[in-house]
């Protein structure tokens, strides 16, 4: 049987630890990296089946953690823009609202060399 060219290639799923759902959701969300101490959260990880066995992270970890985060991803832009010839450009917005409160917005255009 003739192969099919026109297959597309999957990538490999990669299912996420629970400890990379919690560094991901303390980065997202700007929370102070805490133990988490919710009774309701102990319940859910304990569920029978789910995680018996998990120990939520302390503050400690999950910020050791969420530095890591930020260096692999340093790493992974600076190879991208080295060994793609690629540049970056960086525009700023700043307002004020009704409330007096201050915002900014930084906005990146990738600029390629071709």
């Amino acid at each position: 049987m003739a192969e099919n060219s026109n297959a597309t290639t999957v990538e490999p799923f990669e299912t996420p630890t629970t400890d990379d759902v919690l560094v991901t959701t303390n980065a997202e969300t700007k929370r102070k990296p805490t133990k988490m101490p919710s009774k309701v959260w102990i319940h859910f990880t304990k569920i029978e089946g789910a995680c018996p066995k998990f120990d939520p992270l302390s503050r400690t970890t999950i910020a050791r953690d969420i530095n890591q985060v930020y260096l692999d991803e340093k790493a992974i832009l600076k190879s991208m823009f080295s060994f793609n010839k690629q540049r970056v450009c960086l525009t700023t917005d700043c307002w004020t609202s009704i409330q007096n409160t201050n915002y900014m917005v930084i906005t990146a255009h990738f600029i390629n060399s071709g």
